[in-house]
């Protein structure tokens, strides 16, 4: 077994033969970390999903994180059978859309975009934890490490001087993805999430990315239609099971 950072791999006679990787590590406003599991065939049904879940929920237990999110395609038999081996309990299911062709144009609007920088922390903080309903507490810590991270870039919206929303984007490798999009409550109805999400992905299609991704709750109708609106369309689906690390 081999652990590099949040990434753990599994060799048998010096095959790579599994592994684990939480590729966005609690970065989306899905605040739990998610893992992916994947294990050669012909090795399987010889405990290496196991065995690298298990050495997961350790590493996350010594940083206090209470659970993990074990993600599998929703067409995956394979991988449904391991969640519920595993004690997974059913969380939710998401799920991840593509843009198709460029999103729509719409006249300008009141909504102005700045990037964020390391100074408006408290800022980005405040506006998460608002438009998702939940404590300062549950994005500080995340949303400091990202906003120095080369791979993301944060946005904050203005309608006049007044912050209404923040969205965000994550890059891995050739392909980029929205991420942390929100608007207050207050705000909500008018029009102005259509403006800050198109502005954003004309930004990216001017990057020329392969692709540009976007992931909503299976269950989110309104979300799901705003992104329909702009030119996403439903690729793959995913089931999410909560993992306790300390069982």
């Amino acid at each position: 077994m081999i652990s590099h950072g949040h990434h753990f791999q599994f060799y048998e006679e010096n095959e790579l033969v599994g592994f684990l990787s939480f590729p966005f590590d609690g970065s989306t406003e899905m605040l739990d970390p998610q893992a992916f599991v994947i294990v050669n065939p012909q090795h399987r049904r010889k405990g290496v999903g196991r065995l690298l879940l298990d050495a997961a929920k350790e590493s996350y237990r010594r940083m206090g994180t209470q659970r993990i999110l074990l993600v599998s395609g929703d067409k995956s038999a394979s991988g449904k059978a391991f969640a519920v081996a595993m004690r997974g309990v059913y969380s939710h299911s998401e799920y991840r859309m593509s843009l198709e062709g460029k999103p729509p144009e719409i006249a300008e609007g009141a909504i102005r975009l700045r990037q964020a920088e390391k100074t408006d922390l408290n800022l980005l903080v405040q506006l998460a934890a608002k438009s998702f309903d939940s404590r300062i507490e549950a994005h500080f810590a995340r949303v400091k490490r990202d906003i120095a991270s080369p791979t993301h870039r944060f946005y904050i919206a203005y309608l006049a001087d007044k912050p209404v929303g923040t969205i965000g984007v994550f890059s891995e490798d050739h392909r980029v993805y929205v991420i942390a999009f929100g608007v207050l409550p207050e705000y909500r109805g008018r029009g102005y999430g259509l403006q800050i999400l198109t502005q954003t992905v004309n930004g990216l299609v001017s990057e020329n990315w392969d692709d540009v991704l976007i992931e909503v709750e299976a269950n989110n109708r309104v979300t799901l239609s705003l992104y329909h609106s702009c030119g996403f369309k439903k690729t793959t689906s995913y089931n999410y099971y909560t993992i306790k690390t300390s069982g």
